[in-house]
């Protein structure tokens, strides 16, 4: 039976593919593809729309086969070849439960008590989720998580939990774009003039530890197929939204470090108190770092001022049609709505970010889940209990003052 979150990244691989096509005729001045890129488009569009074909099937023969379900055999797991690597979440699910303590769980589990010790972990932290399910689990889509699939990432490395340091240059105030390093021309002869020593700091990403606590009926908890489906959207479900918020507004206390209210964040202040104004747009938009990959974040409250905006001539210049669709980009860059900014009128409702290079994730260790049937017991009830660490954080100490005196910044933000 073919593994349908398998077919799910497979087919987001391929969306990811039309989205560089389209995007790349986007920002030419004709806005066309080239006849090789369309016969590419039109390609992968035939294999994405296979691809929800099997999908649908699959996941229908689930749902026909949830109905179905056969009672837990306890033994079930006691037959399995020790080497015999895990089919799908589903088949690790049924494991743990029906043999927890066979060769295969112990294999993916080794280096569980080793974690415990090096890393301070509660030594019950359950059992970990095989690597090639977490990354399932993690890898959402990008209309889920907006900081995941756009930041740089750091690899766990040998010890995840472990904190990584990073040294880089301290650009803040008066030391520039160089870091305090003063570079001049000098004459052919002349004596080489000390350029300075460069400012260093060292920025750290310590994987920080979150709980999920989920309550599943017992009948579900016997129908493995099902139960794998659901929890992997209670997981996905609970990592965007726990990390997503930390990402944005985190204090860095036991959470992620945001980039509202960093040092490195350049507020701008709006024209008009409570508003969004195409003063502030552009204001916005002078004040971001040179370069590409900068994307707009906007509260779903913000499309109130968004769907109004006007030029000095009171035109409508964002929105000019109710019959039209809603735009997807300002000035260019591609518009992202988030129901985790702040509300219209207050510091971030509003936002221009640059993520990668700028911003940078650390995964620690891999998903664990731990079973208790007995704090629910007469609701007939389970709770799944799931860990998992993060951390993250702006990979500057300040806006940057480039050459030409301007202070600019990744992460713009109207105040």
């Amino acid at each position: 039976m073919p593994d349908v979150q398998k077919l799910k990244r497979q087919r987001a691989e391929l969306v990811d593919q039309m989205r560089t096509l389209h995007d790349g005729a986007e920002e030419r001045e004709d806005k066309k593809m080239t006849s090789e890129e369309e016969a590419r488009f039109s390609q992968l569009d035939s294999e994405v729309r296979a691809f929800d074909t099997r999908i649908g099937n699959e996941e229908r023969m689930a749902e026909l086969e949830a109905n179905t379900a056969k009672p837990i055999d306890a033994r079930a797991g006691e037959d399995r070849a020790a080497g015999e690597p895990f089919k799908n979440f589903a088949d690790y699910l049924k494991e743990v439960r029906t043999n927890p303590n066979s060769e295969r769980i112990q294999r993916v589990n080794v280096n569980a008590e080793e974690r415990t010790l090096t890393m301070g972990n509660d030594a019950s932290i359950g059992y970990v989720i095989p690597p090639e399910f977490d990354t399932a689990i993690r890898s959402v889509a990008t209309q889920g998580s907006l900081f995941r699939p756009r930041s740089a990432k750091s690899p766990p490395g040998q010890n995840p939990d472990a904190e990584t340091k990073y040294v880089a240059l301290d650009q803040t105030g008066d030391k520039g774009i160089l870091g305090g390093v003063n570079v001049q021309w000098v004459g052919e002869a002349a004596a080489v003039p000390d350029a300075g020593t460069p400012s260093l700091v060292q920025l750290g990403l310590k994987p920080k530890k979150l709980t999920a606590k989920i309550p599943v009926s017992n009948e579900l908890m016997n129908n493995y197929d099902a139960l794998a489906e659901f929890l992997t959207e209670r997981f996905t479900a609970a990592i965007t939204s726990k990390e997503e918020m930390a990402f944005i507004s985190g204090n860095g206390v036991f959470s992620p470090t945001g980039i509202l209210g960093h040092a490195s964040a350049l507020a701008i202040d709006r024209s008009t108190a409570g508003s969004i104004t195409y003063a502030d747009i552009v204001a916005m938009y002078t004040n971001k770092l040179p370069g590409a990959g900068y994307e707009w974040i906007a509260s779903g409250t913000a499309y109130a001022d968004l769907l109004k905006l006007r030029d000095p001539a009171n035109n409508l210049i964002w929105q000019q049609s109710a019959r039209d669709d809603v735009p997807i980009k300002i000035l260019g860059l591609p518009l992202n709505e988030s129901a985790r900014t702040p509300e219209l009128g207050t510091e971030g409702d509003l936002m221009l970010v640059n993520l990668n290079p700028y911003y940078r994730i650390k995964d620690g260790s891999p998903l664990a889940i731990k079973f208790n049937p007995y704090i629910q017991m007469d609701n007939d009830v389970t709770m799944v209990y799931a860990f998992w660490h993060v951390d993250g954080r702006p990979m500057l100490t300040g806006p940057i003052k480039n050459e030409n005196g301007a202070v600019q910044s990744p992460f713009v933000i109207l105040s």
